[in-house]
């Protein structure tokens, strides 16, 4: 990829190193992620187990032993929830529909052609155009303007 040419629009444009260390770097999040998740793995398959044996024993699945921690996250869960919908409804109800935003100013040709160190003629001129393009330099000054 040539150094001028920041924007990636195909993969083959990437070179084969970070193709091949992308690639490596998935799995190895992938197969993170699956380790983290063992536990769940177990638990699932305890819980299923448990219910095609028919809700007896369930002290046999040790796995089980968690389903009251996770009905205290889910009241948490709840009860969080509530307080964000309630927050929400009294902003609503004190503030309503009242709009505080300003229009930011508009900026003029003066300061545009401030901003480039060029003429107010060629900022009209620019503004006039159908298309342009601007050149720039590895700084990002302004080399030249190309309109038509």
């Amino acid at each position: 990829m040539s150094p001028d040419r920041h924007i990636i629009d195909r993969s083959r444009d990437i070179p084969i190193l970070i193709r091949v260390r992308d690639v490596l770097l998935t799995i190895f999040v992938w197969l993170l992620y699956l380790y983290l998740l063992r536990d769940f793995f177990t638990f699932t398959g305890d819980a299923i187990r448990w219910t095609f044996n028919g809700f007896d024993n369930a002290e046999r699945y040790t796995s089980l032993r968690i389903i009251s921690t996770i009905v205290s996250y889910f009241e948490v869960i709840l009860i969080m929830e509530f307080l964000y919908i309630g927050w929400s409804f009294y902003n609503l109800l004190r503030f309503g529909k009242k709009s505080r935003r300003r229009t930011p100013p508009s900026v003029t040709p003066d300061e545009i052609a401030k901003l480039y160190s060029a003429s107010l003629k060629d900022v009209n001129q620019w503004q006039g155009a159908t298309t342009m393009v601007m050149h720039h330099d590895k700084e990002g000054h302004l080399l030249k303007v190309v309109t038509s």
